[in-house]
């Protein structure tokens, strides 16, 4: 891996030290990647900051000029299997409700080569015209394009033995994507110990959105916001210089999903709506958060039945199913 310093503002990646040919000290060769409040983006320089223009190394190399560098994912992260980030654009925030109309992948290799995928999806709904707003996707654009059903088996495939990355993509894509999958009666095989969020790292720093992400980590302006594949490449993008700046995060994908989620042992299904209590399941959610289900059986089991004709996960429903 390359070694990178982060500095006001900007980002440097040490090419190499060398002995200049005047006294034979020994510099440290830097690349800025990006602007920064004292160079401009591409300028090589040495420490102290001189200009090294005409300067020659003790073995009569002059130091090349600066070829424009974006640092890759797998540059910063040791990957022991795919990574596939992804991201959702949708007829609403409902996660039960509301319906997919454009999906982006990007699957990175652990050797770093990637696919791009990306569909716009008829939803089988009206779009709102306050998410279109948002997204841009409109009730005419979708209109010929395919049902997710259509879709769903090669997402499946692709999905299958891979870390999960995207930003917030455990609080909203993954829990929406399940319940897609559910609908038409297919299982989407992802691990809740192998998802990657860089909005997790980003909020044990500090709290803040993406675009504020890309401009604190990479130096630039976000640009095409809420358009699938360009805020998979910004989280990407994101990802990628958190590992290069935060040194105390972890660099392998298995350790670095930990970190973004710790496993909890009490914990039942990726959404949350379940979790075990002194080795009980009980409700996270609600009026009836920390009631456990044994106890609503028999004390309330109306609300349970309200579970089971909800739109809730068949994982939540088969747990409410043993105990009634």
């Amino acid at each position: 891996m390359s070694v990178y310093k982060h500095y006001k503002g900007g980002l440097y990646r040490v090419i190499s030290t060398a002995l200049l040919e005047a006294d034979l000290s020994e510099v440290v060769i830097y690349e800025s990647l990006y602007n920064s409040p004292d160079l401009p983006r591409g300028t090589r320089f040495v420490r102290p900051k001189t200009e090294f223009e005409g300067l020659t190394t003790h073995d009569g190399q002059m130091i090349p000029r600066f070829t424009k560098l974006t640092p890759h994912l797998t540059d910063t992260l040791t990957l022991d299997k795919p990574i596939v980030f992804f991201d959702l654009e949708t007829t609403g925030v409902d996660i039960y409700n509301d319906k997919i109309v454009e999906i982006a992948i990007v699957k990175i290799e652990a050797d770093g080569t990637e696919k791009e995928y990306e569909w716009i999806i008829n939803p089988g709904i009206p779009i709102p015209e306050g998410a279109a707003a948002v997204h841009g996707i409109t009730d005419e654009m979708v209109k010929d394009a395919p049902r997710f059903s259509e879709i769903a088996s090669e997402i499946v495939t692709i999905f299958d033995g891979v870390y999960i990355g995207g930003y917030n993509v455990k609080n909203f894509d993954v829990p929406l994507l399940l319940q897609e999958c559910q609908r038409i009666g297919l299982e989407l095989p992802i691990d809740a110990n192998s998802i990657i969020d860089p909005m997790s790292i980003y909020r044990q720093k500090e709290t803040r959105t993406l675009s504020s992400a890309v401009q604190e980590y990479c130096g630039v302006e976000m640009e095409h916001a809420h358009e699938a594949m360009a805020d998979i490449r910004a989280t990407v993008n994101v990802l990628t210089h958190q590992l290069l700046i935060l040194s105390d995060v972890p660099k392998g994908a298995s350790e670095l999903a930990l970190y973004c989620y710790p496993p909890d042992p009490d914990a039942f299904d990726l959404e949350g709506k379940l979790r075990y209590i002194n080795g009980e399941l009980a409700i996270n959610f609600g009026k009836n958060k920390g009631k456990t289900l044994v106890w609503l059986a028999r004390n309330d089991r109306g609300y349970l039945e309200w579970i089971l004709n909800g739109t809730f996960s068949e994982q939540v429903k088969t747990a409410v199913r043993n105990v009634l």
